[in-house]
């Protein structure tokens, strides 16, 4: 396998770290992958736990834990990258999320066990109330990726 020449690697390390810092002025820390497969952005990693996302820093410290999107987490973690304070608007659109899948999931099963419409009519709404909050949650994430 050839060798890098020096001076080539050194233009390349300086071409990436130019990059990442203009990203960074725009409000966008370049994310990476660790051998884990798990999302790093910054200092911060996020971590799935089944279907819920955490949020630690690498001293395994957590930070934010039980996000019920990937979009929730990746904007919460930039947000912390840049040392900014959290948007809540962010944290509660996950939350009605989580809310409103729990309510859909329930509701589903009240309506498969008593065969109720009145259930199933509850399911319906909820999950159509859960897409809201993931619509809302993918426009945050769209302005963060227009930034890139």
């Amino acid at each position: 396998m050839k060798t890098i020449p020096k001076s080539l690697y050194k233009e390349l390390k300086e071409i990436a770290l130019q990059t990442a810092e203009e990203f960074k002025r725009k409000g966008v820390i370049l994310p990476s992958i660790d051998n884990r497969g798990q999302t790093i952005i910054g200092d911060f990693t996020i971590v799935k736990h089944g279907d819920q996302y955490t949020i630690k820093d690498y001293r395994g410290e957590v930070y934010f834990e039980a996000m019920n999107l990937p979009e929730t987490a990746i904007l919460v973690a930039n947000d912390l990258a840049l040392g900014k304070i959290v948007d809540k608007k962010i944290l509660e659109t996950d939350r009605w999320y989580g809310f409103k899948q729990f309510e859909e999931d329930h509701a589903r099963y009240i309506s498969r066990k008593k065969m109720g419409g009145l259930a199933e009519f509850r399911a319906q709404t909820a999950a159509e109330q859960k897409q809201h909050y993931r619509r809302e949650q993918a426009k945050r994430f769209a302005k963060l990726r227009n930034l890139v």
